[in-house]
């Protein structure tokens, strides 16, 4: 499971939680980068990259040279983050839970799954709105709840995956430091048995 649900992001990473909802596009790109350095144990995690890291590929004689292409570039982590956000922000999602083998909490299911209807909900209504002017007001103040949704969800989505790579951060750095210890005190051993030898000569 997830270290922090999405649910709780919102007041336990309450600054990432803002950077995604008022900085969703800027948003995307850092949590893609900051994974891919997390995942790979590298200093930067661009060379890591590719178009949405492989997900929605459909059609792959069509998709294979876009991928083949895009692998370390910023301009096109750029374009991904500002024209598919949600798209990109949700591959960031899964790579993470592939890579640390994570299953979605419930509640989470529940809030995307409520994003995605009110989205569905409020395109019908724009479209009913041109043939139907009655539709109009309707139309527009579904088009702001479903804005205050989205922007909330992309926040929910940026504090979560923030605290798990934190998370798994602290514990890369704990399991390099117990093999540094077990190097040293594999070596200490032998080093005194060297002197014991010295010395006994």
């Amino acid at each position: 499971m997830w270290k922090l649900r999405m649910g709780d992001a919102c007041h336990k990473r309450f600054c990432a939680f803002s950077y995604g909802c008022c900085l969703p596009c800027c948003a995307v790109c850092d949590t893609r980068l900051s994974t891919l350095r997390t995942i790979n144990n590298s200093e930067s995690g661009l060379p890591h990259y590719e178009c949405f890291q492989g997900y929605y590929v459909y059609c792959d004689s069509c998709c294979r040279p876009c991928r083949d292409m895009s692998k370390g570039s910023l301009f096109c982590l750029t374009c991904e983050s500002f024209c598919c956000p949600s798209f990109s922000m949700s591959a960031t999602r899964m790579l993470i839970q592939d890579a640390y083998h994570i299953r979605s909490d419930p509640c989470d299911n529940r809030i995307i799954r409520f994003n995605n209807c009110v989205q569905v909900l409020a395109c019908v209504c724009d479209v009913l709105a041109i043939f139907n002017k009655d539709f109009r007001n309707c139309a527009q103040l579904l088009d702001c709840v479903a804005c205050s949704v989205w922007h909330s969800v992309m926040g929910c989505m940026t504090g979560q995956i923030f605290e798990e790579l934190e998370h798994r951060g602290q514990a890369n750095s704990s399991s390099s430091s117990s093999v540094v210890v077990e190097e040293g005190e594999a070596s200490t051993p032998l080093m005194n048995e060297k002197n014991e030898v010295v010395t006994g000569t």
